[in-house]
């Protein structure tokens, strides 16, 4: 497994650009959570140069994670797809001249990540079942009116 992905900024300073094909473990991800597990492959694909005082990165990242539904709780696959992923990275901050992507990708998929993931992506499939239990004036929702 690979821990990290270097880019050594001295071997692309001439301007030839350093191609970026991979396909990783996602243990690098380092999520040990019931409600979000990454268990396929994260691909990377894309290019990294440099600009004057900046390192760019150019990718398409893919993968999928499983997710627990807010409403329902059920279990669901979410396809992360970032098409056009750039990050910049001032040459001044690259300590030894090496760069390690997988920081930056790590964080960029958890932000990929719905903040309330729904098991039909942007609504929960279940909501019809589970609405009279939703409404204020359901038995269920007020146990304790009577005691």
């Amino acid at each position: 497994m690979k821990d990290t992905l270097k880019i050594f900024v001295e071997r692309i300073r001439d301007g030839e650009p350093e191609e970026i094909q991979e396909e990783l473990l996602p243990l690098f991800m380092d999520i040990h959570e019931e409600e979000m597990r990454f268990e396929d492959k994260v691909a990377l694909e894309g290019t990294a140069y440099v600009t004057d005082d900046w390192l760019i990165l150019r990718m398409h990242i893919q993968t999928k994670v499983q997710l627990t539904c807010s409403v329902c709780n059920n279990k669901f696959e979410f396809e992360i797809d970032i098409q056009d992923f750039m990050h910049e990275e001032p040459l001044e901050n690259i300590r030894d001249k090496v760069f390690d992507i997988l920081p930056v990708v790590r964080e960029h998929l958890l932000l990929a990540v719905p903040f309330y993931p729904q098991c039909g992506i942007t609504t929960c499939l279940h909501r019809k079942e589970i609405e009279p239990y939703l409404k204020k004036d359901h038995p269920s929702n007020s146990p304790f009116k009577d005691l």
